[in-house]
């Protein structure tokens, strides 16, 4: 069993601790029990979990517990990796053996499909950006898109560092 399925089950012994641990990552409990079980999530589940219990999600070293969404926002990830890859430049092929992932998973990545944590961490490394930084701000609206113009954010209405209140 791996590590983070070890730690999830210290701190989830039971059933009513694993209710407030998923509660506190803003996931499913089903999820936290599968990852204690050692069974595979979801990247954007993963991802919560490991900032509620204090673990980085690439390397498993400690860090400070912190709020990360859920929601990974696949269309960015996808658009910085096909940018990256056409500075560079490389085709999908030749990405992919500088990642260390499959063509196929390549091509997932740039059509905003949802692939594994392994794989997104990969990606995030061949980037330089954090897994964290391709999740949506906690709080964040899910209306993606104001009407006001076609290239600001929901989340640009909001001020998030007060909780998420709107502006008046």
């Amino acid at each position: 069993m791996s590590g983070f399925a070890n730690t999830l089950q210290t701190l989830a012994p039971s059933p009513a601790a694993l209710v407030g641990l998923a509660a506190q990552a803003g996931v499913t409990p089903r999820q936290v029990s599968l990852a204690r079980a050692g069974k595979p999530i979801n990247a954007g589940a993963y991802l919560a979990l490991c900032g509620a219990i204090g673990v980085d999600p690439v390397d498993g070293s400690p860090r400070p517990v912190k709020s990360v969404s859920s929601n990974i926002e696949w269309w960015l990830l996808s658009h910085a990796l096909h940018i990256t890859r056409g500075l560079r430049p490389l085709n999908q092929r030749s990405a992919a053996k500088v990642i260390r992932v499959s063509p196929s998973t390549v091509c997932r990545v740039e059509a905003g499909k949802p692939v594994s944590i392994a794989n997104m961490v990969k990606v995030c490394a061949f980037l330089g950006v954090h897994p964290d930084g391709y999740t949506t701000p906690v709080g964040c609206v899910c209306d993606r898109v104001s009407r006001e113009t076609p290239t600001e954010t929901r989340c640009s209405d909001l001020d998030i560092r007060q909780g998420g209140a709107a502006h008046a």
